[in-house]
């Protein structure tokens, strides 16, 4: 279901089928680097960190990641400055269908998965221009986890009409219980190499943010629990990175949270309520 951290390239989507939830924290995305060199000839096999360049436009030679930076360049506009958050249109789509899906989410609406692919393709192609590879692979993570979430709302249950809202099985909440340690873990030995400024609460976040997204896939109430978990640490951590406005969108974002708690129980509590009224 969601969520995205664009403005800085350190990711999105994300959770909530896309709207953030990466990794790390690595500088902006800048889409005038140019690696390679000028030549004559029609192919240039230069290698340089272990990518091969080739001849794009008039003999000069560069990586695939800095064809795809050339194609995304206009969404790293930056359209204004929210404190010291320079807000571009990547970073401003981002919380438009972040916010979208989560709400779709709230209204158990199965487009949330449609809009969290979107996203997530979206950030994919943003972050592989950037050579933020840990960041581009995990939105393949939750590209694939919303794809199978989509199949099992509309294909789910044992008729096979789709997934009814329900609760988690105790030994499901343990299993995920048990995973966050060692994901979040190595996510944080990952994030300690690459030099991210919170590397724990970065980790943990991510972690917190696929074990909610697996529950979100299976309909079950207790996703809201670890999207609001998340929400509480994201909240300031983005306030001590200094991206005032990513905060404040967090902020709305774990209203919405606790919104989608209170309809979903309601929605379980239903049937209930109606026996009762015909009783």
């Amino acid at each position: 279901m969601r969520r995205t951290r664009a403005a800085d390239a350190r990711g999105g989507g994300g959770g909530f089928g896309g709207f953030g939830r990466t990794v790390g924290s690595t500088g902006r995305v800048d889409a005038r680097r140019r690696v390679g060199r000028v030549t004559s000839v029609g192919i240039a096999p230069v290698t340089r960190a272990g990518y091969r360049h080739f001849d794009v436009i008039k003999g000069v030679a560069v990586s695939v990641p800095d064809a795809l930076s050339v194609v995304v360049a206009p969404l790293n506009h930056v359209l204004f400055h929210f404190g010291q958050d320079a807000v571009s249109w990547a970073e401003l789509l981002g919380f438009a269908t972040g916010a979208a899906c989560v709400w779709l989410c709230v209204r158990a609406n199965v487009w949330n998965f449609p809009v969290g692919i979107a996203n997530n393709l979206f950030f994919l192609v943003l972050f592989w221009s950037a050579r933020l590879y840990a960041d581009a692979a995990l939105q393949v993570v939750y590209l694939v986890l919303a794809v199978m979430g989509w199949w099992q709302w509309l294909r789910g249950g044992r008729a096979g009409t789709g997934q009814p809202m329900g609760r988690a099985r105790p030994r499901v909440l343990l299993v995920l219980a048990v995973l966050l340690v060692p994901a979040t873990w190595g996510l944080t030995a990952v994030l300690t190499r690459a030099s991210d400024i919170a590397p724990f609460w970065d980790a943990l976040t991510t972690a917190l943010s696929l074990a909610a997204q697996w529950l979100l896939n299976g309909k079950r109430i207790e996703n809201w629990y670890l999207w609001i978990v998340a929400d509480v640490v994201y909240v300031p951590l983005y306030t001590v990175k200094a991206l005032d406005l990513t905060a404040i969108v967090y902020v709305m974002m774990l209203a919405m949270c606790l919104v989608g708690l209170r309809s979903w129980h309601r929605e379980l509590a239903a049937p209930a309520a109606r026996l009762e009224a015909a009783a």
